[in-house]
């Protein structure tokens, strides 16, 4: 009888190690597929930034970063983010063509509706209102839907692939179209509107005739309780993403407007290397949040959601220290001497974008669990405590109060989401590395002032060897493999 029990757990034991296997190799699978998608579009935005700085002027390329910006603003309020309703739901049926069609139709028929009510609003307010390049917003926040929609009833259906080719498609488009219109027709603004515009609704054709999606679509199914679901979901989303514009953005407007325009030149050069962190994190957080989704309803659920954000955290906390101590020859080689005051600011912004990374691990558990209520309060209070830090200390203390207050709110973000995710489920994270990483990093950043390249090679090889002994079992899989 014992030997029986012995077989059998023993039997047990090795199926859920398989079961964790297949879900890591899957999350591998995935994020290694977004991040080739996601360095092509990067190395091309590179690679069109000589260009475009040379043929348009200062006035040109910031009035398109102003576009930009504003319609990333405006499109969740276009689409009341039902693509992120459509990604979610679908996940839950891919073996189910019927439901697939369902959800599709119902989303799109949902998408059309809010952005035909979004339409008429903002045609009245530019009839009366004087709004700088309020078409130029609207259309370009209108081709970002066009793009998403198909993006996300990609990701949804589990093809990545097409979602990484998708974005190559229009970074690559983008690139010909803006030489073509700037260089060739000498548009200039209107051309590297036009382009990205245009770019956008390649990126979405493309993943419609390649997924065949017009087939999914059926005015039969339109169905009230499935459109009311899907608008349950998405609605709170609204809120969460303009809490995360203002997150991200209102620091520098706010630093423009109370210390000066020269200040949030010091304060984007400083801003650069944390953002570029932040991209890379996204890649790690978007293949994340599907296999939590997939993960969800399994006896494991618990065990793996613990284990994957400690094991992803802990690979990119140490890409983060690799920075951060070779900052010290980086800066020197990359950056003006004029720009020699953002040296000082950049650690705290590295911090502030681990504590992003941590609270966006934890936000995939709240999209498994369909509970973006819960994301949009946590990100709204996160915002909230942002702007008052910044309001009531930033012209006393100067641009150092702007790296305070995004660590303080993606720190209070992160501790909120902890405690609150443990209504729903059993997080058992290694807080013994957590408390020894601090005291690291706190010893890092003394050094870090110091600016000396002995100190920071010595930094270096202190953080390569914790970074080799903190992720020696994935690097001995990565050998292995």
């Amino acid at each position: 009888m014992k030997n029986n029990y012995n077989f059998f757990t023993t039997n047990l034991c090795l199926e859920e190690g398989l079961k964790m296997k297949e879900k890591n190799k899957r999350l591998a699978k995935n994020t290694i597929i977004i991040l080739i998608s996601k360095f092509c579009t990067q190395f091309l935005s590179l690679i069109i930034l000589p260009f475009l700085t040379t043929l348009l002027t200062t006035d040109e390329y910031g009035t398109f970063d102003l576009i930009s910006t504003f319609a990333w603003l405006i499109a969740p309020f276009m689409s009341i983010q039902i693509e992120n309703g459509i990604f979610r739901f679908l996940i839950d049926v891919r073996d189910n063509q019927k439901e697939i069609k369902n959800i599709i139709t119902n989303g799109i028929i949902d998408a059309i509706i809010q952005l035909l009510i979004f339409t008429c609003i903002y045609a009245v307010i530019l009839l009366n209102f004087h709004i700088n390049n309020g078409i130029a917003i609207y259309l370009y926040a209108l081709s970002t839907i066009l793009l998403n929609i198909p993006l996300q009833i990609s990701r949804g259906l589990g093809d990545n692939l097409s979602y990484a080719k998708s974005s190559i498609i229009v970074g690559i488009s983008n690139l010909v179209l803006s030489i073509i219109t700037i260089y060739n027709f000498r548009l200039g603004l209107n051309g590297l509107i036009i382009s990205g515009i245009i770019s956008n609704i390649i990126g979405g054709l493309y993943i419609i005739f390649k997924k065949r999606l017009y087939k999914y679509f059926s005015y039969k199914l339109l169905n009230k309780l499935q459109s009311k679901e899907l608008i349950k979901y998405s609605l709170p989303l609204v809120p969460n993403s303009i809490s995360s514009w203002i997150t991200s953005i209102s620091d520098k407007a706010m630093i423009s407007i109370l210390i000066g325009t020269s200040a949030n030149g010091i304060y984007s050069i400083a801003t650069k290397f944390s953002i570029l962190l932040s991209h890379f994190f996204s890649v790690f957080n978007l293949s994340w949040t599907e296999s939590a989704v997939l993960s969800q309803k399994e006896e494991d659920r618990d065990q793996y959601y613990s284990e994957t954000i400690d094991n992803l955290f802990f690979i990119c906390s140490s890409v983060c220290l690799l920075v951060l101590v070779a900052m010290p020859i980086i800066f020197k080689i990359m950056i003006n001497e004029k720009f020699n005051e953002a040296y000082m600011y950049i650690p705290f912004l590295i911090i502030g974008s681990m504590f992003e990374l941590f609270s966006g691990l934890i936000g995939a558990i709240y999209i498994s669990l369909k509970k973006s209520k819960n994301i949009a309060i946590s990100t709204f209070i996160a915002g909230v405590i942002n702007i008052i830090i910044n309001l009531l200390f930033m012209r006393k203390f100067g641009i150092i109060v702007a790296c305070i207050s995004t660590i303080i709110s993606y720190a209070i973000l992160s501790m909120y989401r902890i405690i609150d995710i443990r209504k729903y489920v059993n997080l058992r994270l290694d807080y013994k590395k957590y408390i020894f990483l601090a005291i690291l990093i706190a010893i890092l950043i003394c050094l870090y002032q110091r600016n000396s390249i002995l100190i920071s090679a010595i930094s270096i090889i202190i953080t390569v060897i914790y970074s080799i002994i903190i992720n020696k079992k994935h690097l001995k899989a990565i050998g292995r493999k």
